[in-house]
């Protein structure tokens, strides 16, 4: 009985590293008190730590990996990198940009007018015509209404602005988009000049929200600070 207790004994026994069978055998052996201490220390030790003394009366506590703090900054990156392009052309437009649109209005209109009138001026010279004869008024007034159209469509489609605008530091956008379509830059332009000869049209603009003239409204655009 004794001999089968004793195999299995040894069949259920862990082994353990530096002790031989004779050892285990043995109980005279030193390699016994060696086997307890080995044993104490595997059990006292956390995972993934040090060995605690196996004499120490501090309750053993598992160690935790620690945790990440949790902050939503790359998901409010991530929402910020989603917005709609017209959702950020929705700028909050203040008064005072009434001002720099008086004088980028001014501007645009100062440009075709002066090259119209340098270049009649001219050519009446050569031709020895009188400048301030009624032809000569109307070549000019002709021209510069070409100038400008030509000039306004050409920057607005261009750029996005006029050179008066971009000296005022401008910028033309669609009403509900960044960019905005060709033929609400072609209607803004054909209705500048009769909303600038009533005057009411530009009144408007200091009681609206977005500081939008008659003309911006009806070609759907929005004038805001680039």
């Amino acid at each position: 009985m004794e001999e089968a207790q004793r195999l299995v004994d040894d069949m259920f026994r862990p082994a353990i590293p530096g002790l031989t069978e004779e050892d285990t055998g043995n109980p005279d052996s030193g390699q016994l008190e060696r086997v307890d201490t080995a044993a104490v220390d595997i059990l006292d030790r956390p995972a993934g730590g040090e060995a605690v003394p196996a004499d120490s009366t501090e309750p053993l506590i598992p160690r935790r990996p620690a945790q990440q703090a949790l902050t939503l900054e790359p998901l409010i990156a991530e929402v910020k990198s989603r917005v709609r392009p017209e959702e950020a052309a929705r700028q909050t437009v203040s008064k005072e940009i009434l001002f720099s649109r008086v004088l980028a209005g001014i501007l645009d209109l100062l440009i075709p007018v002066g090259t119209a009138v340098v270049f009649v001026f001219a050519a009446c010279w050569f031709l020895r015509l009188d400048f301030f004869s009624p032809s000569a008024t109307y070549s000019w007034l002709l021209l510069a209404l070409g100038f400008y159209l030509f000039n306004s469509l050409y920057f607005f489609w261009s750029a996005g602005r006029t050179p008066g605008m971009s000296i005022t530091d401008l910028q033309l956008t669609g009403e509900d988009s960044e960019d905005p379509p060709f033929i609400s830059v072609v209607l803004r332009v054909l209705l500048f000049l009769p909303v600038v000869g009533t005057v009411v049209g530009l009144v408007l603009a200091l009681f609206d929200s977005d500081c939008r003239a008659l003309h911006d409204r009806l070609s759907k655009t929005r004038i805001i600070s680039g």
